[in-house]
């Protein structure tokens, strides 16, 4: 049923299409580019051990930033903002926007705080680590093993992705829904 709607809408052209910017990251060893990455949500540097702390300098275009300590750090699109950076405590962002949202995952201290930038700065991120249990993840697909002192550098993607939206579907109004909680439908449907 949904696929024969979903085939209805499209011929009738009840849609619109959105763009959505995308990011990419290129990953440095000593200097050295090691790999490259491109995605639309978001990219995430994390430890894996229980108990150990990652540790991540943040740096906008060449300015210092801060030093998250924590299990570590995400950077994350407009798109991405309502996944893993929004469990982090990372602020919505209305998808047409063209910025860069750095959010600490679990920081270890209370001054650490999500930030936002505008697309055309670049983000670099320094991993510092006692251990080599530090890892990368490219829209929570894509893993890559980091090691002390990578450096990985993030910036707005040239390429961009074109989504089909329905008419009906307004950002907010799908997002309201999407993190009410069942039950205060039930109580209001009660009194």
């Amino acid at each position: 049923d949904e696929l024969q709607e979903a085939i209805r809408r499209l011929a009738d052209k009840d849609y619109v299409l959105e763009t959505r910017i995308m990011f990419e990251a290129v990953v440095r060893r000593s200097g050295k580019l090691l790999t490259s990455f491109s995605g639309l949500n978001d990219i995430g540097i994390a430890k894996g051990t229980f108990g150990r702390m990652a540790t991540i300098d943040v740096y906008v275009d060449s300015v210092f930033v801060d030093t998250y300590r924590g299990d570590g750090v995400l950077v994350s699109t407009p798109t991405g903002s309502t996944a893993y950076s929004l469990s982090c405590g990372g602020p919505i962002v209305a998808p047409h926007l063209e910025i860069l949202l750095v959010t600490p995952i679990c920081p270890h201290t209370l001054s650490a705080r999500p930030f936002v930038i505008d697309s055309r700065q670049q983000i670099r991120l320094m991993v510092h680590a006692a251990h080599k249990e530090i890892g990368l993840t490219v829209d929570g697909q894509v893993g890559f093993n980091l090691e002390p002192e990578d450096e990985v550098l993030i910036r707005r993607a040239s390429q961009s992705t074109t989504l089909v939206k329905w008419r009906d579907r307004e950002f907010f109004s799908v997002l309201r829904k999407k993190l009410r909680n069942p039950k205060d439908d039930a109580a209001s449907q009660e009194v």
